[in-house]
């Protein structure tokens, strides 16, 4: 009978130590003979992409493209891209294949294009927005 009890203490000094040292706590109501039931633990989690900011020094970002005659839109209808850069700051280290959304008023007559914004800018000239290979960005998509 003596060692009865003796496991009994045992085996509460394990269980115990084995709840403390795992994070639970557990408060027994009944007989601590009586045996635990089972619990279901639910856990729900949102993931999240990771996302980057824009640094200070691409905020506001002015792009000079430069001047143009009108004769040159009469050949090609184009003028020579002007490569500007967007730099990105607190990326997750597991942060790849980042994508950029430009936003603003579209060309009345070609929505692929940004419209000019000022009140006497140039008429049926519209800005595009081309990424590394050359692909026109549209506004408002990634």
């Amino acid at each position: 009978m003596n060692e009865l009890l003796h496991t009994r203490k045992v085996m509460r000094f394990l269980l115990w130590g084995m709840l403390l040292f795992s994070g639970y706590t557990v408060f027994f109501t009944k007989d601590a003979t009586a045996e635990l039931a089972n619990t279901n633990i639910v856990i729900k989690a949102n993931i999240v992409a990771n996302t980057c900011r824009v640094s200070p020094d691409s905020l506001n970002k002015f792009v000079d493209l430069g001047v143009w005659g009108t004769k040159d839109f009469q050949q090609k209808n184009t003028t020579e891209p002007v490569k500007f850069t967007l730099n990105l700051t607190d990326c997750s280290i597991v942060t790849s294949g980042v994508k950029v959304m430009f936003s603003g008023d579209t060309d009345s007559k070609d929505s692929t294009l940004f419209k000019l914004a000022e009140k006497n800018a140039a008429q049926n000239i519209g800005i595009a927005i081309l990424d590394k290979n050359q692909n026109k960005i549209l506004p408002g998509k990634k």
